[in-house]
């Protein structure tokens, strides 16, 4: 028998929803475990390769498990108007009672359900390191959406977890585009440690975690993340990620500092007029008149020219053209309200960075036209 608040279960329940899998040979993967475990409720989900455990306040008056339909449980949940809710085990059925009616919801064994404490009690021997959550979920935001779409090269649709001295290096590439994200750290439990996350449980880790402080733990094949009462396990992928430290240019030709705001409306208004089988763009670097022209042409659909006033400009002119959809993601992500952006030509990768944050570095191969 529990007593609990509904919004603390709902809170609970929306937060280990992400982890939710829908496998008609697996039903009890679409189901949420409810367990009483050291005096709290424990709400727990996984899809067999992310895991998300967390507990929830509840007076508790007996012991037990279920695994619970998630689905089922939220909708009627989001119906209930009662501040307080009693839930009970009956015959395989979780029993939630309130002032203003009942429900009877049809469950599995909670002891069939796929989580292993000693995962967790394995993978926990091993530090890694801490941060504060806000840090680590900002760090994630800007480099998962680098990362490749597609898993016929399952290392770069990863994320790389680099521990380098007191830095955590955050990287995302899909081979047209890099984004790399440097973390300082609070805690390191090792010299130098590399691995690969996968960037869709790297953005589900983001939209779950706190501002508090997260601890770091690893295996040889297992990430686990622990902040505030929640628990976050991720299945690691195997292989080398790419050294991209090697194709970092040096030394480019062209700088030029432009404000952030400019630059990016110049962008997304040419990207109304690209082509149907391209999205790329021309940008006109000119030494001259220290301007950029940025310039899309989309046969039937017009064309468009935008201007604007470099706030800096070093080195010869130059025209590139972009994927105009990578170009405007790398500019969003970058922090302050001015860009740097540094080129050798047509041929080679552009570099963006913030003129007074230089821990994000965004390379953009340039497309041909």
């Amino acid at each position: 028998l529990i007593t609990l608040k509904t919004e603390n279960l709902l809170k609970g329940l929306n937060l280990v929803a992400s982890t939710i899998k829908s496998d008609p040979n697996l039903p009890i993967l679409s189901h949420v475990l409810l367990e009483t475990r050291a005096g709290r409720l424990r709400l727990c989900t996984t899809d067999l390769d992310t895991g998300t455990n967390t507990f929830v306040r509840a007076k508790i008056d007996e012991e037990g498990s279920l695994a619970v339909p998630l689905k089922t449980c939220l909708n009627y949940l989001n119906t209930a108007r009662a501040e307080e809710l009693i839930l009970k085990a009956d015959n395989g059925r979780l029993i939630i009672k309130s002032d203003d009616g009942q429900a009877k919801i049809n469950c599995l064994a909670g002891s069939d359900f796929p989580f292993q404490y000693s995962l967790i009690s394995k993978i926990k021997t091993n530090f890694l390191l801490s941060l504060p959550g806000a840090d680590l979920r900002n760090g994630l935001l800007k480099t998962v959406f680098s990362s490749a779409k597609d898993n016929s090269r399952p290392e770069l649709a990863g994320i790389l977890f680099w521990l380098k001295a007191k830095d955590l290096i955050l990287a995302g590439t899909d081979s047209y585009r890099l984004a790399e994200n440097l973390l300082r750290i609070n805690k390191a439990g090792s010299e130098e440690v590399k691995m690969i996350m996968p960037a869709v449980s790297g953005l589900g880790l983001a939209r779950i975690l706190t501002d508090e402080l997260t601890q770091v733990f690893y295996s040889d094949n297992q990430i686990l993340f622990e902040f505030a009462d929640h628990i976050f396990t991720a299945r690691l992928t195997e292989g080398n990620y790419p050294d991209y430290k090697q194709i970092m240019p040096t030394n480019l030709a062209s700088e030029l500092v432009v404000v952030k705001q400019e630059l990016a409306l110049a962008v997304k208004r040419a990207g109304i007029f690209v082509g149907a089988m391209s999205n790329a763009i021309k940008l006109n670097f000119d030494d001259q008149s220290q301007k950029i022209t940025i310039r899309s042409e989309g046969g039937n659909l017009g064309s468009s020219d935008s201007v604007i006033k470099a706030v800096s400009f070093k080195g010869p002119s130059q025209e590139v053209a972009y994927n105009f959809q990578y170009l405007l993601e790398g500019i969003n992500n970058i922090a302050g309200d001015k860009v740097v952006l540094a080129t050798s030509g047509p041929d080679k990768p552009t570099v963006l960075k913030g003129l007074t944050d230089d821990r994000f570095t965004y390379l953009v191969m340039p497309v041909r036209v």
